[in-house]
């Protein structure tokens, strides 16, 4: 990943310009030039909302296939008065649907998230240990950047 694109990741995950700045060691200027020529807020903005509808509809989806696989069971057990196995159709249905939601590797933007939310933790515990493992977060996540 190049440096402008490491910053537009962070800058979509709600990071301060200041932040994104000191972790790929840019200026302050550059990461806001970048994201003045690139409309970054208004992409920001656009993807946020098409997001939240997309998984909305997911999920949505999801409930209702597991709506009808219920609905197929109980039909099968008051037909035959006994629990029956699913046919081949619904274990597949149930296949894809975890699938879709087992948990994968995380994206580099989770991977921040998840050393944000860490460092903040150490924050509320002891403030300096937070500065000193600040320093060495900022430079993990470039490294990580540049891994992919």
């Amino acid at each position: 990943m190049t440096d402008k694109e490491i910053a537009r990741e962070l800058f979509f995950m709600d990071k301060p310009q200041k932040t994104i700045a000191q972790i790929i060691k840019k200026s302050e200027q550059t990461i806001c030039k970048w994201a003045e020529e690139g409309n970054w807020d208004e992409e920001r903005a656009m993807q946020k909302a098409s997001e939240k509808g997309i998984k909305k509809r997911i999920l949505s989806l999801i409930d209702y296939e597991l709506s009808v696989i219920e609905q197929e069971k109980d039909i099968q057990i008051a037909n035959r008065g006994k629990l029956a196995h699913l046919d081949k159709g619904s274990i597949d249905a149930l296949s894809k649907l975890l699938a879709g939601v087992k948990s994968k590797e995380l994206t580099f933007a989770e991977k921040v998230k998840l050393i944000t939310d860490f460092t903040e933790h150490i924050a509320n515990q002891d403030l300096k240990l937070a500065k000193e493992v600040i320093k060495h977060s900022d430079s993990f996540i470039y490294k990580i950047s540049k891994d992919k």
